[in-house]
């Protein structure tokens, strides 16, 4: 269970390219053995993928400008704007989730 909690806490990062070789190396074995992981991961995707269908339909130059007519007053909307808006999707998503698998945690805990 506890090396399901990790592997879910690093699925969005893993489906981003943002982790070692290593790191990787360690998710796919584990998607290999654990069907309940596996199925987070292929959910995961099919979001990411519709979100990314999605943003296909905005034209690009409304995409490359519409962050820039944010007045940009604080270091908060720069990091806004450095991001593509689908990454900060999923990093609420994976903060979200991250609550949600403690409270599971708590419940299961309290059974």
């Amino acid at each position: 269970m506890a090396d399901c909690e990790r592997i879910s806490d690093s699925l969005i990062d893993y489906i981003n390219r943002r982790l070692t070789q290593e790191q990787n190396g360690e998710i796919v074995s584990h998607l290999a053995v654990c069907h309940s992981c596996r199925k987070e991961a292929a959910d995961l995707i099919r979001f990411k993928k519709l979100e990314q269908e999605r943003m296909a339909d905005v034209p690009q130059e409304i995409v490359d400008t519409a962050f820039l007519r944010i007045p940009k007053d604080d270091k908060f909307l720069d990091d806004i704007i450095d991001f593509h808006p689908y990454h900060v999707v999923f990093n609420l998503i994976r903060y979200s989730l991250t609550a949600v698998n403690q409270t599971i945690q708590l419940a299961q805990q309290a059974i």
